[in-house]
């Protein structure tokens, strides 16, 4: 491989959706609320599913099912959410 064609395949990089850039900049604020960070899961469907997913899980066993990211989120606690 020659340095044109590594050149050229640095312009096919994904990119980080902008709700996981947020998502991602939010980890780093010790004062980030259950709610605003439920908010930002939303925004993504794929991962709202997959943490709605895993707080329904038998890992948690929760009395009730968890039907929204909020209550995915105070179930789980902030620092699962962040795992």
């Amino acid at each position: 491989m020659n340095i044109d064609q590594l050149f050229d395949k640095v312009r096919t990089l994904p990119v980080i959706p902008r709700v996981l850039q947020a998502l991602l900049h939010s980890f780093g604020n010790p004062d980030i609320s259950s709610r605003a960070l439920a908010q930002l899961i939303s925004g993504d469907p794929a991962l709202c599913a997959q943490l709605l997913r895993l707080a329904n899980s038998a890992r948690y066993h929760s009395p009730q099912t968890v039907s929204s990211a909020l209550q995915a989120v105070q179930l789980l606690g902030l620092t699962n959410v962040r795992s």
